[in-house]
């Protein structure tokens, strides 16, 4: 097991959502939710056919995509 896996490992007691838990949770479509997967801008678990996001891993990949705000 090298780091990376370590880094696509839930932990134990995570939140792992459905997408359409996840979807309704950040407010956007199931249809950004996939995109976003697909782009591989936030990360997935996935079994066969089933699909499960960590909530606290989602959050830390959009915080790398937060942008500052302007200042006039």
């Amino acid at each position: 097991m090298n780091e990376h896996d370590l880094d696509t490992q839930p932990s134990y007691d995570a939140e792992l959502l459905t997408p359409d838990q996840l979807a309704r949770k950040l407010n956007i479509t199931r249809r950004c939710l996939s995109t976003w997967t697909t782009k591989k801008l936030i990360p997935v678990i996935r079994i066969g056919n089933t699909c499960r996001f960590d909530l606290q891993k989602v959050k830390a990949a959009l915080a790398k995509h937060e942008q500052p705000e302007d200042s006039h």
